[in-house]
């Protein structure tokens, strides 16, 4: 099922490759598969790395 335009999900995707392209330092598509590094996160990992204990401050007139 899709979720929405193709051109929406592309356009996020080529951004998250642009993004890791940056950290490495990585110039081209070939440039990136040589530098690429895969490493797997736990479970326990994932969780710890997710958005944790937000709390919501309300602003605002009459607070």
């Amino acid at each position: 099922e899709v979720s929405g335009p193709v051109d929406n999900v592309l356009g996020q995707l080529i951004g998250g490759i642009q993004s890791g392209m940056g950290y490495l330092g990585a110039r081209s598509l070939p440039e990136l598969r040589k530098r690429a590094r895969y490493i797997r996160v736990s479970p326990a990992g994932q969780r710890e790395s997710a958005t944790h204990d937000i709390v919501e401050l309300k602003t605002g007139a009459g607070q």
